[in-house]
């Protein structure tokens, strides 16, 4: 009905239904600041984390045995595959056919469900610790409202909040489901091609370490980014709020080198990280490649296994199975760090002395 309205006239905001009770932004906002009131009474043992896990991991943890079957059902078609193989000169088979069109279809519905259950998750974070930055802001000391500026504070809110929410959630399952995919591929294929399935494991325990090595650098990059971020925000906005008087007594050329210095440091800091980021993912992205050209040759020259049309195409969907994983590692081990950052700036905000009186 209403897109068919949308295509008579155009949609004005009462045309739009109600959102659930639970994705309203007033409701979110409403329990995290009760799990957030407890953990504040811990004083510097606060969690950000355990409060936005108490508060909005409900659905979260719902959309896991989604991904549980899907992952199972990634299993199937190779499987199927291999049925088919072994009897299309026979004509036998219309059963994996549907088989492998079946676990598809099912697939599809669960992965769209998955997604929309943690992107909703992630966005009731979001709303929820947005709001409590938003008041807190209000209620500040006069001490940190010195120490954090304005650009400071709206980092918070357009960087830092996202990082723990939207940005996080649609692949944070993969930090389980990853490892099970990889291990459960690995395992078929020491059934199907033997030693093979070894030379590419090893090929896969050489890049991990090394990627994770790259990343721990990277998350020390990552912290002094942000810190340089924060300091070229302040010294542009120490510049727009006293505008009339840098005008006035013509510091603009002093001034102006403050601020390219600001962000002469911030961008060194940027390729830093960004150098480091890009070695991780240049990484991750050849280690599929390099797994099956290892596997095929070790089970050609290592082995009696005789390869086989259904081996080896087989063998290519569950390599095409782990590619997905090994690709999302790099990203999501990325997106963990970020997250880990953002979240302790946000605590460090949210613990920060309030004015006497205000409520």
């Amino acid at each position: 009905p209403l897109l068919q309205l949308g295509y008579q006239r155009p949609l004005v905001m009462e045309d739009l239904f109600d959102l659930a009770e639970e994705d309203r932004a007033e409701f979110q906002a409403a329990r995290f600041e009760e799990e957030w009131a407890r953990e504040v009474e811990k004083g510097q043992a606060a969690s950000l984390a355990r409060a936005v896990a108490r508060a909005h991991g409900g659905l979260f943890l719902r959309a896991a045995p989604l991904k549980a079957i899907y992952d199972f059902l990634h299993f199937v078609g190779p499987f199927a595959l291999h049925g088919l193989l072994q009897t299309i000169a026979t004509g036998g088979g219309l059963r994996y056919a549907v088989l492998l069109f079946c676990s598809s279809f099912l697939q599809t519905i669960l992965l769209q469900q998955y997604f929309m259950m943690c992107f909703r998750s992630g966005t009731h974070i979001r709303s929820g610790v947005m709001s409590a930055v938003f008041k807190k802001a209000l209620k500040v000391s006069t001490g940190t409202r010195n120490k954090e500026s304005v650009g400071q504070m709206m980092n918070l809110l357009s960087n830092d909040v996202n990082r723990i929410g939207p940005r996080l959630t649609p692949y944070a399952h993969m930090l389980w489901s990853g490892p099970l995919q990889i291990v459960t591929a690995f395992v078929i294929l020491w059934k199907l091609i033997g030693v093979g399935a070894v030379s590419g494991l090893l090929i896969t325990a050489i890049v991990i370490p090394l990627n994770l090595a790259i990343m721990k650098k990277r998350n020390v990059a990552q912290r002094n980014l942000m810190q340089k971020k924060d300091e070229r925000v302040r010294a542009v906005n120490e510049v727009m709020s006293s505008i009339r008087q840098v005008k006035f007594f013509a510091w603009e050329p002093e001034l102006t080198e403050n601020v390219t210095a600001a962000r002469e440091t911030e961008l060194a800091s940027l390729k830093t990280s960004t150098f480091l980021g890009n070695m991780g993912s240049v990484l991750w992205n050849a280690a599929p490649l390099a797994v099956s050209a290892s596997a095929f040759a070790a089970m050609a020259f290592a082995t009696n296994i005789p390869i086989t049309p259904e081996r080896v195409f087989v063998a290519l969907a569950l390599f095409n199975i782990l590619r997905f994983p090994l690709n999302m590692f790099p990203s999501l081990i990325n997106n963990s760090i970020e997250a880990t950052v953002s979240s302790k700036r946000l605590r460090e905000f949210l613990l920060s002395p309030e004015a006497p009186g205000r409520r």
